[in-house]
């Protein structure tokens, strides 16, 4: 990129962080957490992927007993676009087999054999009795941010590689987050913990849009501004040790408005049932 010879100027830093820093608007994410969840702003993770250190923006852990202790963690990464380069996502009705999600069950069993602890156990929520990811609702399956370039013929372009590394950086940040979960029963020695992690992208206001299709690549309806995407991921990760690990997916990656975030972080307890449907059963 080719940039002009204009020294930059203390008006141009201020414009930039009042209008384009992912600093500024990652703050404002992190200020609608309520008091109820505990929140870790900025800090480094191993890529299980590369092995390389990356920085994460947001882990979030909310809480609650019925009666054992459930905890819904968050990996959140914000991403300031702009409304001249807005985000498409494409989606499809999902399919039965996308329609689940994974519960991490953490039990610390007293008097296991030291050598080949068993610290928890990965339980799977299929379609009939998952309200969180269910069947037939449009699921988004590409992504792109969308813009016109500024020469003459005014072309239209679409770039993924901007949303594509935050999203990317909320999912492996998702990992750290469920070995956390598989472990927590080992560390209080005692405890029964299910725990679900949630990726999640926050953009701001009006800069999603969904385009929907049926199975065979038919637009279905006008492309319209949403909210909320899920997006279907399906990416696995090894928990624990080779011996007695366990494989999680993390199947739904959540790509969410500033206002819609504000709203989903306050009202939490309200999706409590969709995502622990019958969760005493899992252990």
């Amino acid at each position: 990129m080719k940039l002009r010879d204009d020294r930059i100027t203390k008006k141009d830093l201020e414009e930039y962080t009042d209008k384009y820093s992912d600093f500024s608007f990652e703050m404002k994410v992190l200020n609608c957490f309520p008091d109820t969840f505990k929140v870790n702003h900025g800090g480094t993770y191993e890529d299980p992927v590369s092995g390389k250190f990356r920085e994460f923006d947001i882990r979030a852990k909310y809480s609650f007993n019925r009666p054992h202790t459930h905890n819904i963690y968050m990996a959140v990464e914000a991403k300031n676009i702009q409304e001249n380069f807005p985000l498409l996502i494409s989606c499809v009705p999902r399919l039965k087999e996308e329609a689940y999600h994974h519960l991490i069950i953490s039990k610390y069993k007293v008097g296991q054999f030291s050598g080949f602890p068993e610290h928890g156990k990965v339980s799977v929520v299929r379609p009939d009795n998952n309200k969180f990811y269910r069947s037939n609702d449009f699921v988004g399956k590409s992504l792109d941010q969308i813009g016109r370039r500024d020469h003459h013929d005014k072309e239209l372009v679409g770039n993924d590689s901007d949303i594509y590394s935050k999203w990317s950086q909320a999912v492996n940040s998702s990992f750290e987050l469920a070995e956390t979960a598989y472990y927590e029963s080992y560390d209080h020695q005692s405890k029964v913990f299910i725990s679900f992690v949630m990726p999640i992208v926050v953009i701001p206001d009006n800069t999603l849009w969904i385009a929907k299709y049926d199975h065979e690549g038919n637009r279905i309806g006008e492309i319209k501004q949403n909210e909320e995407c899920q997006y279907y991921i399906g990416n696995k990760f090894e928990l624990g040790d080779k011996i007695s690990g366990k494989e999680i997916v993390l199947t739904h990656l959540h790509i969410m408005t500033f206002s819609r975030f504000n709203k989903f972080v306050n009202e939490v307890e309200n999706y409590s049932d969709s995502i622990f449907p019958q969760s005493e059963i899992h252990f």
